[in-house]
This record gives structure tokens, C-alpha cells and sequence, in this order.
């Protein structure tokens, strides 16, 4: 029985381990001797009711070495005093340009963005972002002196204190805070995603990236904008991504930690739930097959190991199989999250993981179902509307 249990759990074990060999021994990526050596570069973020958000951003784009050649904002709709605030800003630089969204939701809006870029390369981060002092310096460097069609970079997570309110003055406990459980659970599983995303774009099949920290060439994303499926309310990023490598692009990714971006973390449980719901929701309508079988076998496997696990509360019989199984999925997933808490500091963190391994499955299996059966609902719904019109 144990020996079948192991060849159930072999093809999530070697995916990851898999995955995670170029997290080990990053791939270098040495410069080209002939390229267009156009470097120039903008930042386009979408804006919807961020006023709280947004003066950790404006704070990290002007502590920028180098600065980028337009920085555009823009408004999607927003009911609170965004659009104002977006507006007092450009007045501080003059490379940054404030626009009101034509349409509904992200993806309209940063289409309208890029549209109106006159830079070679287009970074797409977010409103609650920060960025650090020198990542337009060392990404211009690296867009100089590479042929890219899509950089890749890390994002970790940052939370403000409760007494935060725009005021710098006041100590905002970005980077050091005090953890609990939900923080911590949180940023490990950020970083089992941001494993997964360095390692396979390393390895040659990106299946993953964040649109909090993504470089893509202006004609490029604009050769793309069909595939983006403007028909579900997210995933521009990876959408994007799945089409530029469809088309055989070239997708590089820099695993170094002055090219993190940092993203304000989730305040609650609930909308931490209902971030991961809407992100696994997405999954029915990719189409690149690589990131479908990850997708299945990590599935398989956390459904596997919640049924093994409820199997032994209920019969003691299987109490060896799981604690095998737990064990071995520990190593695993610590193997693979290693090099991420090291390279944004958090080592500490690994004391967390023999809990959170345990509730993991759970929580795979629970918001996976909740995401796919919610995703087939709402796009039966929507044919049914489509039909009836």
C-alpha cells in the first residue's frame, strides 16, 4: 500500500523538483552583441479607488536611480479621490502621464495605457506596489544589452501598520512586522507561486508570472491584446504570457532581489480567499498544456492527500500512509520555497511549514472546487445570456 502511495505522489514530487533546479543554480543569461540597444522604458499601472494605496507608489517611483521615460496612470473609474490624486502627482514630474479608462475593468485600461507609450518596453505593476530604489536602473541595463519579448521578476509582500495613513512620518512596518499565522501562511503560499514562476520560465516553460512585476515590449503586447480575453474580469498577465510563448517569444526571468516588487498582502482571510478563488477560477481557460498539467497533478495530489488525511482520522490504518505522505510532501515543498525566503529574507519563515503543510491540502482542494465550479456557472450564464440575445 505504502509503495502505491509513493507512485501516486511521483509525478507531483518530480514536477516540483523539477521546477525547482534552476532555483539551485539560476540560468545566466549573457549579453548579445548585436541588438537594438533601446532600453527605454515606461510604467503603466491601472487605478481603481487606490487612494490609500497609492502614496507607497509615488514614494518608490521618485526614490528611482533611473527614471523611466513615462510613467502612466490609469484611472479605471474609480468613485473615490484616485483620479484627484493621480492628478496632484504628475505635477511633481513631468514624465507622467494621467488617463481616464474608455471602458470597464484592468484589462481596458491597460491596453489604453500602453496605447498611448511611446517606450520600447512596457513594466505593468500595480497601484499598491513598491518598488525598489534601483529596479528601472538594473532592468534598463538588462533590456540594453538582451533581445526580450517578456521579463519576468519576483514580488514579495509587504503590510501596513494600523496607524498608517499616507503620512510618512509614521513608522508603516513594510518589511518588518509582527507575524501571526494568517501573514505567514500567506507569504508561503505566495512563494510556493513564485517558486513554481521563476523556476519554470528558468527552465524554458514559464507557466506562470505576476502582473505585479512584468516587462513586455510595447509592439509585442500590442500583437497580443487579442488573447488576452478581455471576456473575464482578470489574468491579463498570464494570459499575456501564455500567448507570448505560444508565439515562441523570448521570456526571460531574473531571480535577484533588487528586481522584487513588493505588493500589499491580503488584510483578512476572507479577501485573501476570495483573491486566490478569483485566481484559481481563471484556470478552465488557459490552453497552454504545460501549465494545465501542473495545474492537474497539483490538484490531484492535495485532493489525494486531504482524503488520505480525513481517510486517518476516521481509520488508523492510515496513519502510516499519511504521515509518509506528509513528510515527504514537507521536504519537497520546503526544497522548493528555500531559495524564495532567501532571497526576500524570510527564512524564518520555514518554522511555519510543518503547519501549514498539514492545512494546505485543505485549502487546494476547498478553493479549487469553489473556483472552478463558480468559473462554469458564470460562463454558463453568460452563453445562455449570448444564446438568448
Amino acid at each position: 500500500m505504502e509503495a502505491i502511495l509513493f507512485l501516486l505522489l511521483m509525478p507531483y514530487f518530480a514536477l516540483i523538483l523539477f521546477l525547482c533546479i534552476r532555483l539551485y543554480f539560476p540560468k545566466n543569461y549573457p549579453p548579445e552583441d548585436s541588438i537594438d540597444t533601446d532600453g527605454r522604458l515606461a510604467i503603466v499601472v491601472a487605478c481603481k479607488n487606490e487612494e490609500d494605496n497609492l502614496p507607497l507608489l509615488f514614494s518608490s517611483i521618485e526614490r528611482q536611480h533611473s527614471m523611466p521615460k513615462e510613467i502612466i496612470f490609469v484611472d479605471d473609474n474609480s468613485t473615490d479621490n484616485t483620479f484627484a490624486i493621480l492628478l496632484d502627482f504628475a505635477k511633481k514630474l513631468p514624465n507622467v502621464i494621467v488617463l481616464q479608462s474608455p471602458g470597464n475593468g484592468k484589462k481596458a485600461a491597460l491596453i489604453e495605457g500602453v496605447k498611448h507609450s511611446t517606450a520600447k518596453y512596457v513594466l505593468f505593476t500595480d497601484a499598491d506596489c513598491i518598488l525598489p530604489d534601483e529596479y528601472c536602473l538594473n532592468a534598463k541595463i538588462f533590456l540594453t544589452t538582451h533581445s526580450v519579448d517578456m521579463l519576468l521578476g519576483g514580488v514579495k509582500l509587504h503590510y501596513l501598520s494600523s496607524n498608517f495613513a499616507g503620512d510618512f512620518s509614521v513608522k508603516t512596518d513594510i518589511s518588518d512586522f509582527a507575524l501571526n499565522p494568517f501573514k505567514a501562511f500567506e507569504i508561503l503560499d505566495l512563494g510556493s507561486l513564485q517558486a513554481v514562476s521563476a523556476g519554470s520560465a528558468m527552465m524554458g516553460c514559464p507557466i506562470m508570472c505576476n502582473g505585479a512585476n512584468m516587462i513586455v515590449r510595447r509592439d509585442i503586447y500590442l500583437e497580443h491584446i487579442s488573447g488576452i480575453r478581455t471576456d473575464i474580469p482578470s489574468g491579463d498577465d498570464m494570459f499575456m504570457l501564455h500567448n507570448i510563448k505560444a508565439s515562441n517569444g523570448k521570456i526571460f526571468y531574473l531571480f535577484r532581489p533588487e528586481l522584487i516588487i513588493s505588493t500589499r498582502g491580503n488584510d483578512n482571510p476572507l479577501s485573501f480567499f476570495t483573491q486566490r478563488k478569483r485566481w484559481i477560477g481563471k484556470l478552465p481557460a488557459y490552453t497552454d498544456k504545460f501549465t494545465v498539467a501542473t495545474a492537474t497533478i497539483t490538484a490531484v495530489t492535495n485532493i489525494m492527500l486531504t482524503a488520505l488525511y480525513i481517510a486517518s482520522i476516521f481509520n488508523s490504518g492510515f496513519l502510516l500512509m499519511a504521515a509518509m505522505a506528509y513528510i515527504i510532501k514537507l521536504i519537497v515543498d520546503c526544497i522548493a520555497i528555500i531559495p524564495y525566503l532567501k532571497t526576500i529574507n524570510k527564512r524564518n519563515l520555514l518554522y511555519y511549514m510543518p503547519l501549514m503543510s498539514i492545512f494546505y491540502p485543505f485549502y487546494v482542494t476547498f478553493t479549487g472546487i469553489v473556483s472552478v465550479i463558480g468559473f462554469v456557472i458564470k460562463n454558463n450564464k453568460t452563453t445562455k445570456i449570448r444564446m438568448g440575445k
